[in-house]
């Protein structure tokens, strides 16, 4: 987890340096590791960094590319970064850290917002072109990271929760009544709402492009049941197997150590079970205890190890 916020500066100055700090500061829970700012004329970003991948500090944040015209925040991990890496040294591209942002910042590059369609993962991030003056913002397919934003007339402001965006002067405080309703009602609140006025959560599977012209929002994919197979049980049960064990594969690139939450029950287990058949050490695994049994999931975590075990030997 990693935070990121910023705003632009078209109209007048939203903000300085000292703002893009307190909003970073905002936010230090998502990212203890490193922080960082970029500021200038048109657009100020800011980032909070846990270290996952390269953990030097060549990965810090705001990264600027190569050529000097695009800055990007980024907050989550791609999960297919090494191909695409592969495909653009093809191409000729030279890197100079092996973090998955930088694999981000030259594929826009390459293909400008189009980059959505290419990469898997789980992501929230702003790229800035300081030749276009663009400012482009996209959240992940299902929205596993958060990406909130405030714009009027003058300012546009985001970042990944709301205290950031509270930093910036411009940005409303005030309650929205109907928010509070859906809270009560739904003990959340639905997207593209917030609990304040005027300020709004990005929607999973949608972008921001953002100038001194406005604010366009576009919708890059959605869930469709429209397609239908003629497949047996059997061939569709070996293709969700393979998805999965590719799925849990990819989740597993990291520089750090890797671990798994196992409640007993049918899903963690299957995911440590494929965890254990993609790791050439064993899986590191902890689970939640409460006093009431009801609830207790150590218990069962002992009941399913024979179940676990199996899974694991079927897997193999």
């Amino acid at each position: 987890m990693c935070g990121i916020a910023g705003f632009t500066r078209f109209q007048q100055p939203t903000g300085d340096i000292d703002t893009l700090r307190n909003m970073g500061n905002a936010i230090i829970h998502r990212g203890p590791d490193a922080g960082g700012e970029y500021l200038d004329e048109h657009v100020g970003l800011c980032h909070r960094r846990l270290a996952i991948i390269d953990l030097s500090s060549a990965g810090n944040q705001p990264m600027i590319s190569k050529c000097g015209n695009y800055v990007i925040v980024f907050n989550g991990e791609i999960y297919n970064f090494k191909s695409l890496r592969e495909s653009l040294i093809q191409e000729g591209i030279e890197f100079a850290t092996e973090t998955d942002t930088e694999v981000l910042l030259a594929l826009y590059q390459q293909i400008g917002t189009d980059i959505v369609s290419r990469i898997n993962g789980m992501f929230a991030f702003a790229i800035w072109d300081k030749s276009e003056r663009t400012l482009f913002l996209a959240r992940d397919r299902l929205g596993k990271k958060p990406l909130y934003f405030f714009q009027d007339n003058e300012h546009f402001v985001f970042g990944s929760e709301l205290k950031a965006l509270q930093q910036v002067s411009a940005t409303p405080k005030s309650l929205r009544a109907d928010a509070i309703y859906d809270f009560f009602t739904y003990q959340y609140i639905p997207d593209p709402k917030t609990i304040f006025e005027k300020i709004y959560k990005l929607e999973p599977g949608h972008t921001l492009f953002v100038d001194s012209t406005g604010v366009k929002k576009n919708q890059y994919w959605n869930v469709s049941f429209s397609n239908k197979t003629d497949l047996s049980e059997a061939e569709i049960s070996e293709q969700l197997l393979s998805l999965v064990d590719e799925s849990v594969k990819e989740r597993m690139v990291s520089d750090v150590p890797l671990g798994a939450f196992l409640s007993g029950g049918v899903d963690s287990s299957g995911v440590v079970g494929l965890m254990a058949k993609n790791s050439s050490s064993q899986v590191t695994t902890c689970s939640i205890g409460f006093d009431s049994k009801k609830f207790d999931e150590v218990s069962l975590r002992v009941k399913s190890q024979t179940n676990l075990k199996q899974i694991i030997m079927n897997l193999r």
